[in-house]
């Protein structure tokens, strides 16, 4: 009995069942590659005295790169370091704090340093652009203010603006007058933070009257070891190439001999081209000039390098063009245009079309009518065609569609509920005046091809087929003229560069500004011309606005132009907004697009506007890209008044003015003001009136908009400053 009530066993009526849990190995390997470990891992195997010896190492080699810096500044012969000297007060004695130009030898530090006065003008154009030069070739620049000022002046102002943009972070400041005031540590003080919140690389304003000479003062002593002594950080875009300071150019035979020493990340090659003076040209020999008492600059190799013509960059820096491909593609374009109009008229005087069976009339419009009479899945529905409107037409006052159209006419012209609504001409027809716009239900996803109907400049431009390998390439220093083994030069030696092919004008230019001329190398492919987008952001002094295609004066890199770009929205989608204006409004990003010479990222842009009172700087930011296929879309937008209503359904019109207008832009989304979406049904009557349908109710005092969009190109206008 005992046993036969343990054996039985109630159901429970309160039984549950938990669903089985879903994580574990199965759902982590969701199609998902487990990540392997990095050296974190090998890191944390090692031991304690395996670590230390680790750091160790690295601590010495940062130690060998700094020595192998100092080296080359050291002693006598060696390279000097460029301080450029900036006034940023209008009181600045630039006599007494720099009674000396050119290059200074420090007995206390043994070193070489070279000041670049940059002395006010006037003209404010010469002054910003003095400025430019200076900070590009520029180790450290040093600003100097006098305490009787209150505060920054506006050329000082712009000045600063123009070195941050270039990218210089080595800074030191001079004060002068300090001891003219009763509280000179307040004053010193409130100068730091001004000076502090434009340049963070401001340590302290030193307080001296006259620098290296005739001055021994603690802070002047200060300011002599720092300029010497202090580590110079270098800026990314400058550092990869080669270029030089010129100490001296002799003009001989028309040939220009530029001396100087190799500074940045790499040597010249004679191989290579160079940039100065705005212009390109090549180098036909580079000859070293040897040096005494520096053991380790002299090489085994010959120390003169002449330019071999089937391994240097040619100076084209732009193709010729292929006028027939330009020109096919365009009678291609409008032999389409020519097709499609056929395509319209055929559908407004057929009365039937074949379709697939189930096709609705709106869908029937996006179909092509294509198929024969034999395919048994096609059934024969009735076109859509335009209305004979007798409804429309009858009832119609022609007085009063006049005066409501005038109406509408001025209330596009005064009150735009949309920034780029435009009001067609009703005596021109639509389909020809928009020929080259086009819908787009997405700019996220949309598609549009990049080689439809190019203009014939972007048959001169120079394309990658992989940009970031090329750049890669170029910047390491494995392309076929930059490459360190192929030249016998070194970083920190004292060269002779013979530059051939300048015009008279140019050497007669190059002997008057004698010192301090600066010349880039250039890197592979960088004299070609390409299509160059860049970003940029409005400077928050400038309260003006830009305009799409106005002309500036832009710097990239260490080349300068007169550009005229043509702005679009930043962003992550295949198509791009292109910006009629950069007001102030705008505080996001923006991208500018130009046809320049190849300049490789990064690498600064500013952009400046030619004013009665000088240039101003607008805009400053970076190159982005070297893209070509970048898709900039014009939008314009088209609007119509609802007439009847009834729900979701409305007659629109004000729209079109013809029929075939109507049905030319049935295929393209509508949208209004309120947020509704909608397609065209058919056409009403010869006025161009017609039927839509929208996801939602339509009020009379709504607005219906249809966007229409063309891709656009910058203008071939870009040339040298």
């Amino acid at each position: 009995m005992s046993e036969e009530k343990k054996g039985h066993h109630h159901r429970s009526s309160l039984k549950q069942r938990n669903k089985p849990f879903k994580g574990g190995a199965r759902s982590h390997s969701r199609g998902r590659i487990e990540r392997k470990k990095g050296s974190a891992s090998v890191t944390a195997d090692l031991s304690k005295a395996d670590r230390k010896n680790k750091a160790a190492l690295l601590q010495q080699q940062k130690r060998n790169e700094l020595a192998a810096q100092r080296r080359v500044y050291s002693g006598r012969d060696g390279m000097s370091r460029v301080i450029a000297v900036i006034p940023v007060s209008s009181s600045v004695d630039m006599a007494r704090v720099l009674p000396f130009s050119g290059r200074y030898y420090s007995e206390r530090n043994k070193q070489n340093l070279q000041f670049i006065n940059c002395e006010r003008v006037n003209d404010h154009s010469k002054w910003i652009l003095q400025v430019m030069d200076a900070a590009q070739i520029a180790d450290c620049i040093l600003l100097v203010a006098s305490s009787v000022d209150e505060d920054l002046d506006g050329f000082g102002r712009d000045a600063l603006a123009v070195i941050r943009g270039i990218g210089v972070s080595s800074s030191a400041a001079v004060l002068q007058q300090l001891t003219v005031h009763k509280h000179p540590q307040t004053v010193r003080s409130g100068w730091l933070g001004m000076l502090q919140a434009v340049m963070s690389s401001v340590g302290k304003a030193y307080c001296t009257e006259s620098m290296m000479q005739g001055d021994d003062s603690r802070e002047a002593l200060e300011l002599e070891r720092l300029l010497c002594q202090q580590h110079l950080n270098g800026i990314s875009w400058r550092d990869p190439r080669p270029y030089m300071i010129s100490d001296s150019v002799t003009i001989r035979d028309g040939v220009a001999q530029v001396t100087g020493c190799i500074r940045g990340g790499k040597p010249f090659s004679a191989n290579q081209l160079v940039h100065f003076q705005n212009e390109t040209f090549a180098v036909s020999k580079i000859e070293a000039i040897p040096r005494t008492g520096r053991s380790s600059m002299e090489v085994d190799s010959p120390l003169t390098q002449i330019r071999e013509e089937d391994k240097a960059e040619p100076l084209e820096s732009e193709g010729a063009g292929d006028p027939f491909s330009a020109e096919a593609m365009m009678q291609a374009a409008e032999e389409e245009m020519a097709e499609l109009h056929d395509n319209v008229e055929m559908a407004n005087t057929s009365g039937s079309i074949k379709v697939p069976k189930g096709t609705s009339s709106y869908q029937a419009a996006w179909i092509d009518q294509v198929g024969s009479e034999e395919d048994e899945e096609m059934e024969e529905i009735q076109a859509e065609q335009a209305d004979s409107g007798s409804e429309i037409d009858e009832g119609m006052d022609i007085d009063e569609h006049n005066a409501k159209l005038q109406e509408h006419k001025e209330l596009v012209f005064t009150e735009r509920h949309f920034a780029d609504e435009i009001e067609l001409n009703h005596e021109m027809s639509a389909r020809s005046r928009l020929q080259k716009y086009r819908g787009v239900q997405s700019m996220r996803t949309s598609s549009w091809d990049v080689n439809e109907n190019l203009p014939f400049d972007y048959g001169k431009i120079f394309r990658f087929a992989n940009y970031r390998q090329s750049r890669k390439i170029a910047l390491e220093g494995c392309g076929e003229t930059v490459i360190s083994a192929q030249t016998p030069f070194l970083v920190g030696q004292r060269v002779i560069l013979y530059i051939s092919g300048m015009s008279s004008e140019q050497l007669q230019r190059l002997e008057q500004a004698g010192q301090n001329v600066s010349v880039f190398g250039l890197l592979k492919h960088e004299q070609r011309k390409t299509v160059v987008n860049f970003t940029l952001n409005r400077c928050k002094s400038f309260e003006g606005t830009l305009s799409n295609k106005e002309e500036l004066v832009a710097m990239i890199g260490f080349r300068k132009f007169f550009i005229t770009p043509i702005f679009s929205e930043h962003t992550t989608t295949n198509l791009h907004k292109m910006l009629r204006q950069v007001g102030p409004e705008i505080q996001t990003m923006f991208v500018g697009t130009v046809y320049a010479p190849v300049t490789y990222n990064p690498a600064p842009v500013l952009l400046f506007r030619c004013t009665p009172n000088g240039l101003e700087l607008v805009a400053s930011g970076s190159v982005q890209d070297l893209d070509p296929h970048r898709v900039i879309l014009k939008r314009i937008t088209l609007t119509g008044l609802p007439y009847k209503v009834h729900k979701r359904s409305a007659v629109v019109r004000f729209m079109f003015a013809t029929p075939e207008d109507v049905m030319w832009f049935k295929p393209v989304e509508l949208s209004t003001r309120l947020g509704g979406r909608g397609h065209i049904r058919e056409s009403l009557g010869t006025h161009g009136y017609m039927k839509c349908q929208f996801d939602r109710v339509i009020f009379h005092h709504d607005s219906v908009a249809m966007h229409l969009y063309k891709r656009v190109f910058p203008k071939w206008t870009t040339r040298s400053l």
